[in-house]
């Protein structure tokens, strides 16, 4: 993002989130647990309310 905007850029940024782990290149597959459980749900709201409030993000892309 400051790259973007240090070059006045009109490109629309949308974060994609997903349950890849890089470091191993695998699908994590525990992801049924996370989302069966509510408390890491309201974690995982919280932190992608911050994450669009932190810049002029146009959306998000979730890939579970």
């Amino acid at each position: 993002m400051p790259f973007l905007k240090s070059e006045n850029s009109a490109t629309e940024v949308v974060p994609l989130v997903n349950n890849f782990q890089p470091v191993t290149k695998e699908w994590l597959s525990n992801i049924g647990d996370f989302l069966n459980n509510a408390d890491s749900r309201r974690s995982f709201i919280q932190q992608m309310n911050a994450l669009m409030a932190s810049d002029n993000y146009k959306g998000l892309s979730i890939d579970f």
